[in-house]
């Protein structure tokens, strides 16, 4: 009886799958990653992670946009441990489709398709010269 009530638990859509965070939310923690990240830059090993400094709901919604643009692959993956630095230069990286100077927003929120990597945006101020 416990196994099959268990596997139950397990197989259930709200179990197995994260919370998904909107694009607002997702914004607001992108913004609020950069921001720290531009003043903190990752200078040691032992930097902290950007979960400790922004809060699990605020990277929950950095690491969900990072898992879709990896696209199941796990050497792309950004995982809870890594600094915002790190979450932000694989999203700059890996993500198609930008809202300004924000990766991975969807075209129905706004975004537009940057496949080309030469058209995709960096996340970090340009210096101008």
């Amino acid at each position: 009886m416990r196994i099959p009530l268990l596997f139950l638990l397990l197989a259930t859509p709200a179990v197995a799958s994260p919370a998904e965070h909107t694009t607002v939310e997702y914004m607001s923690a992108y913004a609020k990653a950069r921001t720290y990240a531009l003043a903190h830059p990752v200078i040691n090993l032992g930097a902290p992670s950007c979960r400790q400094t922004l809060g699990a709901r605020a990277a929950g919604a950095l690491l969900e946009r990072c898992g879709v643009a990896a696209g199941g692959t796990t050497h792309m993956r950004c995982t809870p441990k890594m600094p915002c630095e790190n979450i932000l230069e694989r999203l700059a990286q890996y993500c198609m489709f930008w809202k300004g100077d924000v990766p991975c927003v969807y075209p129905w929120d706004g975004g537009e398709d940057r496949t080309d990597p030469a058209l995709r945006g960096e996340w970090r101020p340009s210096t101008a010269k």
